[in-house]
């Protein structure tokens, strides 16, 4: 589905598309007026600072006699890695998740990716979307990994949004419940709520272009059933008849109120607020780019495929 020189600029980008993070979301370096907004605007603040850290290393890479990783492309291919790059490491932003997969979606139903299709079939716009797509669900594949690896993984991811919520309060910033210590249910609830809202369909819709994507969806389906095996009991319900809800704006608000224990409500498409995207993206919490899926880190599916989406 891609050129070689794509396929390159795409590992290039997952190895480099969270250098430098702060371990925060935007949402947090607006409210607290970070420097990274005043350099980069509102807009995909961090993914704009990973772009242009990225590129800068590889400049400083290429001042070698060799000319460092870039130094047997020309010029053309030089402009074509860095599109690449560039359109990979902005498509991580959890702001523009719903945009990406809408179109994929709308893609996939046109017949743009027909079985059997190679890079040479494809437009460039298709293969750019491909790329945003499969580097999305890199970015969001510690869930599709062998459970004991996703389960760490989600520990050390909840105590990062638990820290942020630490500063946020110290800093007297309004916190998600997904970040307060004091509404925070457990990590099988923010990760149950996170492959609901996010990861799974995600998933689901890349292995229908990708068969080296199935095992990390089927990965995700079998992880989702023992995360939800570790939900601590919830309490009892007070004896009074609780107030209904409204509907949740966002899939994140309601991953957020699965994190925190608070009743479940329906799902739209896009989670600004949601786990690796924190109400404006800028998470590297969800970080998978790279990690193999096979060997000791994956189950696979019954043909044996080892292969992997990057």
């Amino acid at each position: 589905h891609f050129t070689k020189l794509e396929k390159f600029a795409l590992v290039t980008a997952a190895i480099l598309h969270d250098i430098g993070h702060p371990g925060v979301t935007n949402a947090f370096l607006i409210a607290s007026n970070n420097k990274l907004v005043e350099e980069y605007g509102q807009e995909s603040v961090l993914e704009q600072f990973h772009v242009t850290t990225a590129l800068k290393v590889i400049a400083e890479n290429a001042e070698g006699e060799d000319g460092g990783i870039l130094g047997m492309l020309n010029e053309e291919q030089k402009a074509t890695f860095a599109e690449v790059l560039r359109c990979s490491i902005m498509a991580t932003d959890m702001a523009r998740h719903g945009k990406i997969l809408g179109d994929f979606k709308a893609r996939i139903e046109a017949g743009a990716y027909p079985e059997g299709v190679t890079a040479e079939d494809l437009v460039h716009e298709d293969r750019m979307l491909l790329v945003m797509m499969t580097i999305k669900c890199a970015d969001i594949s510690n869930v599709c990994r062998k459970f004991d690896v996703a389960e760490k993984w989600t520990n050390q991811i909840a105590e990062e949004f638990l820290a942020q919520g630490d500063e946020e309060k110290r800093l007297g910033l309004p916190v998600m419940p997904m970040n307060d210590r004091t509404k925070f249910k457990s990590p099988a609830h923010m990760v149950c709520g996170f492959i609901d809202f996010v990861a799974q369909g995600t998933h689901d819709e890349l292995e229908k272009v990708l068969p080296s994507a199935v095992p990390f969806a089927q990965n995700s389906r079998d992880n989702r059933q023992t995360f939800e095996t570790l939900k601590p009991a919830d309490p009892a319900p007070p004896a009074e008849v609780a107030t209904a809800q409204p509907a949740a704006t966002s899939a994140g608000e309601a991953a957020s109120e699965a994190a925190s224990g608070a009743p479940a409500r329906t799902a739209p498409g896009s989670p600004p607020g949601s786990p690796g995207g924190g109400g404006g993206g800028g998470g590297s919490n969800w970080c998978g780019c790279l990690a193999p899926a096979g060997g000791d880190d994956a189950r696979f599916t019954d043909d044996g495929d080892k292969s992997q989406s990057t």
